[in-house]
C-alpha cells in the first residue's frame, strides 16, 4: 500500500517534536512493514488570521488520489480529502483550544460590533456552504479578511478567529471524512474537542526515532 503522511511545515522552519514524530513513523512504516510511505509537507506560516486560513485552504486543495492512504497528523493537515484518509492527531491549534482561556478573551463573539456584521455574514454563508463547496467558503473568507481592517474581528487569537477555525476544523474532521482516528497518547484523545462526539479514537504511541538499542552491562537497571 502506498501511505502519504501529511503535515504542515512550520514558517519559519524548525526542527521539533513534530518532526521527530513524523519520520519516526515514516521511517518504521518503510523499514518495518511491506508498505511504502511518504512524508508530504506544505509551508504553513500562521502569524496572523489570513495565513493561517490561506494554510487550510491550500491543504484542502492537495490532491493525494494517487495513494492508497494517507495520514493526517496536525493542522490543518485534516483538510485534505481522500477516501481511505486517517486521522492521527497530534494537536489542534492549541491556542485556539485547550490553551485559549490563557488569553482572557471571551468564547462569545461579540456580533453586534460593526465589522462583527459582517463576521455574522459570513459565518451564516459559511455554515450554509458547509463541505460542499470549500473553494467557495476560502473565496468568502479571503473576501472578508481583505475588506475588514484591525479590530476584533481580526483579533488572532479571538472570539471570531476560533469560531472560523472551529468552523474549518468540524467540516476536515467530519466522521464523512475520516475512515479511522487515533491520538499520539491518551492525554491528546481526552482534551476537550478534540474528536467528534461519539466516535472511537485510538491511542497509537508514536515509534522513536532512534535506532541502535541493544542490552550492555549494568549494575542496577
Amino acid at each position: 500500500m502506498k501511505i502519504a503522511i501529511v503535515a504542515p511545515s512550520p514558517v519559519p522552519f524548525t526542527i521539533g517534536g513534530a518532526e521527530n514524530l513524523y519520520w519516526g513513523l515514516q521511517n518504521y512504516i518503510n523499514e518495518n512493514t511491506k508498505h511504502q510511505c511518504e512524508l508530504i509537507k506544505l509551508p504553513s506560516p500562521e502569524s496572523n488570521l489570513e495565513e493561517l486560513i490561506n494554510s487550510y485552504e491550500r491543504f484542502s486543495l492537495l490532491n493525494l488520489d494517487s495513494f492508497d492512504c494517507v495520514i493526517s497528523t496536525k493542522y490543518p493537515s485534516w483538510m485534505i480529502h481522500h477516501p481511505n484518509h486517517v486521522c492521527y492527531l497530534l494537536h489542534r491549534l492549541r491556542g485556539l483550544y485547550d490553551t485559549y482561556h490563557f488569553t482572557g478573551q471571551s468564547i462569545e463573539v461579540p456580533w453586534t460590533l460593526d465589522e462583527m456584521v459582517k463576521a455574522k455574514t459570513l459565518s451564516e454563508q459559511l455554515i450554509r456552504l458547509g463541505a460542499s463547496n470549500l473553494v467557495a467558503s476560502f473565496d468568502l473568507c479571503r473576501e472578508f479578511l481583505l475588506g475588514v481592517p484591525n479590530g476584533p474581528a481580526m483579533d488572532f487569537p479571538g472570539p471570531f478567529s476560533r469560531w472560523l477555525i472551529h468552523h474549518f476544523d468540524s467540516i476536515g474532521m467530519d466522521p464523512a471524512r475520516i475512515s479511522k482516528y487515533a491520538a499520539i497518547s491518551n492525554v491528546v484523545k481526552n482534551r476537550e474537542g478534540y474528536f467528534p462526539k461519539g466516535t472511537p479514537v485510538s491511542v497509537l504511541y508514536p515509534p522513536p526515532r532512534l535506532s541502535g538499542f541493544y542490552c550492555g552491562s549494568d549494575d542496577y537497571l
